[in-house]
């Protein structure tokens, strides 16, 4: 403005560092506009040099648009046409006043942290306390300040307030009042649906080896051939004789129990005993054999009930008992809602396949397990050809079971699906809304009271955190006041001459 375009402006420093002097020159090469920056040439010790060259000789920066704290007229424009944030970052750099600034941020951002807890039990608590019947003995748990943390106290209320709206008489002791909730719980809901019928539980893991019975089976097989077959069949016989007493501690001749008039001659005594030590391995053979396919059998079937108590009760009841229950689909699909009709086919559909699977399954299972049987109770048809035969059935029911593992991952997500909607419209029906709830709560009220306690501490630091806020506001303040008070003062007003 007062000087002419080819005139030179400049301000230039000498400055030391570390012993050693330094020139440091800036030049203005254009001033600010209504929609530009100011530009600069920055040269130290005669070289062009970038803004961080600065830190290499001591000197720290102010923010800019400035480099001192100092509001001259020529920078008035870049206040004007900044944006609220640059305009206020411009005045916080002005002032030196960006470390209260990040202070007060780092401040607010701990009250952040330290927002509600959610907790499943806190939600729980908070759920139950919509109910009017449990409003008034749970909201001293909720309440900001004045918190009431007996825990137990205010849930015994909140059981009772249910049971008097429910017109059940009330029990002595809070246990016996949760009980009675529970009980009528139950009892509404399930005229309503019975939504116990529902819930697979998970299954057991599960393994065949056939090194046991194929094992034996071999033993059986290479013993069988040291044995005369008429000895092998006559075995049970000779070992039943000898069991008689009189017959095994014999010293002379004895009756014989299967003869009309026939006797045992010592020789013959003796000759039994023979053939049966000689047939001491066939036997050992026969036990390890018979040992396992027991077994086996005993395996399978635990694995068969296993299978079995973890399907949800509705699947292992008949047709009538379900229907005592009211247990029926047209009344999950009518309280599912329009909401949850897909709900309610998806989980149809997986119901059909794991029942289709568990029903091969048990079949299965029952073929096995009977021809086991028969093997046990008659040994020498056992050989290598028909233990074959065996494990190729063993084997069905090992993919049958890997059917099932996949039908029930299937179910499983079905039935979570629509046990996502299915209890709070039975709940809503039933009029019990918040009741199971509020037995989950006293189950775990250990925990609910620990969450109080950590929310009441939380609560306490956020209002000293508030508190300090408003104190280092109220401080920022009065700080730049001073420091407005202060430049104010400090500052000259130049007259420049004009060269004209």
């Amino acid at each position: 403005m007062h000087l002419q375009d080819e005139d030179e402006v400049f301000v230039e420093i000498e400055l030391e560092h570390d012993g050693k002097p330094h020139t440091v020159r800036r030049t203005l090469l254009s001033d600010y506009a209504k929609k530009g920056d100011c530009e600069t040439k920055l040269e130290v010790d005669g070289q062009s040099a970038e803004e961080n060259a600065f830190q290499g000789i001591g000197v720290k920066l102010s923010q800019p648009p400035l480099a001192a704290p100092v509001l001259m007229q020529h920078t008035l424009p870049y206040v004007f046409s900044a944006g609220p944030k640059d305009r206020s970052a411009y005045f916080k750099a002005l002032l030196d006043v960006e470390d209260l600034d990040r202070f007060l941020e780092l401040v607010e951002s701990h009250g952040v942290e330290l927002e509600e807890p959610s907790e499943l039990v806190l939600r729980d608590l908070r759920s139950c306390s919509a109910r009017e019947a449990m409003c008034e003995p749970l909201a001293p748990l909720l309440r900001e300040k004045d918190r009431s943390l007996d825990v137990e106290q205010a849930l015994s209320a909140a059981a009772a307030g249910l049971l008097k709206e429910a017109g059940v008489e009330l029990p002595d002791g809070a246990q016996a009042l949760f009980s009675a909730v529970e009980k009528a719980l139950h009892s509404r809901q399930t005229d309503t649906f019975p939504l116990a019928d529902l819930g697979m539980r998970d299954l057991d893991s599960w393994a065949f080896n056939s090194a046991g019975l194929g094992a034996a089976t071999d033993d059986l097989e290479e013993q069988r051939t040291k044995v005369d077959a008429e000895i092998e069949r006559l075995i049970p016989l000779f070992e039943a004789a000898l069991r008689v007493e009189a017959i095994g501690k014999a010293t002379e001749p004895q009756h014989c129990p299967l003869c009309e008039d026939g006797t045992l001659s010592i020789e013959r005594i003796s000759a039994i005993r023979a053939k049966l030590q000689g047939t001491k391995e066939f036997q050992r053979a026969e036990a390890s054999a018979h040992s396992a396919l027991t077994g086996l059998s005993d395996t399978l079937k635990g694995a068969r009930d296993g299978v079995e108590r973890a399907l949800p009760l509705f699947m292992r009841s008949s047709s009538m008992q379900r229907k005592e229950r009211g247990f029926h689909v047209d009344r999950a699909r009518r309280l599912a809602g329009v909401d949850g009709h897909e709900s309610v086919s998806q989980w149809l559909a997986a119901t059909r396949t794991l029942l289709r699977v568990w029903r091969a399954l048990r079949l299965q299972v029952a073929e096995v397990t009977g021809s086991i049987s028969e093997l046990s109770s008659k040994l020498s048809s056992l050989d290598n050809a028909v233990y074959e035969t065996l494990w190729e059935a063993v084997g069905r029911i090992v993919e049958l079971r890997a059917e099932l593992d996949e039908a029930t991952a299937s179910y499983r997500g079905a039935e979570d699906a629509l046990l996502a909607v299915l209890p709070s419209a039975v709940a809503k029906e039933s009029k019990t809304e918040g009741w199971q709830e509020l037995i989950d709560l006293w189950a775990k009220h250990d925990d609910l009271s620990s969450a109080l306690n950590e929310w009441e501490a939380r609560c306490r630091v956020q209002r000293e955190l508030e508190r300090a806020v408003k104190a280092l506001k109220k401080g920022m303040g009065e700080v730049l006041d001073e420091k407005i008070s202060a430049i104010s003062g400090d500052v000259a007003v130049v007259e420049f001459a004009s060269p004209r």
